[in-house]
């Protein structure tokens, strides 16, 4: 941004008449902001990732407790499956009963298994949200170590240096 080249200050030149190679020292501007500007961008990347990693400690672990409800789910059903079964021996209010249970069960399995399907899409959602702070963040480090590059200048080609005043 142009606010970030306002306030250079030279801290260091060649001397005026220098004969210099070509990538030779010229120029060295205050890198104080620059620095500090590299740093926060660090320590923004560094957070993106600890967030990513969060989420996807968070996602792992909730997507587990998920998967174990459904497998809860699916014993349940089981059980209930062939108690229904075995109704057929029973009397017609008890078989009713035994098949309510088994529809219960039968529905809250399948509930089971759209909300495994649903947090999936939501999880993935959550990651590439984080992903996209990490690359953002990587982004807008790379630019402020370009900046702080940018703070030193090196002779583009061998030649005399003539310093002029500018005004």
């Amino acid at each position: 941004t142009s606010r970030r080249w306002e306030n250079l200050r030279i801290i260091n030149i060649v001397a005026d008449g220098t004969i210099v190679k070509e990538g030779d020292f010229l120029v060295q501007f205050d890198t104080t902001n620059a620095l500090r500007e590299v740093t926060d961008r660090q320590n923004e990347l560094e957070q993106a990732k600890a967030e990513l990693a969060s989420t996807k400690a968070s996602i792992e672990s909730g997507m587990k407790q998920l998967e174990n409800q459904f497998k809860s789910q699916q014993y349940d059903f089981e059980s209930n499956k062939l108690s229904y079964e075995l109704a057929k021996f029973e009397a017609d209010i008890k078989r009713r009963e035994m098949e309510l249970q088994f529809k219960k069960s039968e529905l809250s399995l399948e509930q089971a298994k759209q909300k495994i399907e649903s947090q999936k899409i939501i999880d993935k959602a959550s990651i590439g949200r984080s992903e996209l702070r990490v690359k953002q963040s990587e982004t807008r480090l790379n630019e402020a170590q370009t900046a702080l590059a940018g703070l030193t200048i090196n002779a583009p080609k061998s030649g005399l240096v003539v310093l002029r005043e500018i005004f």
